[in-house]
């Protein structure tokens, strides 16, 4: 299983807000580790647990606002 941090950042697996266990008590420990962490200063308040499964490519995708053009701006990437 994979437990992450649902968390208005970037980084989160370097941040420890993403977790691979292997077990439900695992899942669980994962859980509240992330769930007492705080990014910057907003705590974490929810996790996502699901399946690990095995992926060949990862692509990035996500919406940013801009606030320059102050519209909302699609990005693709090979890379996260």
């Amino acid at each position: 299983m994979v437990v992450k941090a649902q968390a208005w950042t970037t980084g989160r697996a370097g941040k420890g807000l993403i977790r691979f266990v292997g077990s439900v008590e695992d899942a669980e420990q994962a859980a509240a580790a992330i769930l007492a962490t705080q990014v910057g200063d907003f705590p974490v308040t929810e996790v996502l647990v699901e399946e690990r499964v095995a992926v060949a490519t990862e692509r990035y995708a996500g919406i940013i606002l801009d606030d320059r053009r102050r519209c909302p701006v699609l990005l693709l990437s090979a890379r996260g």
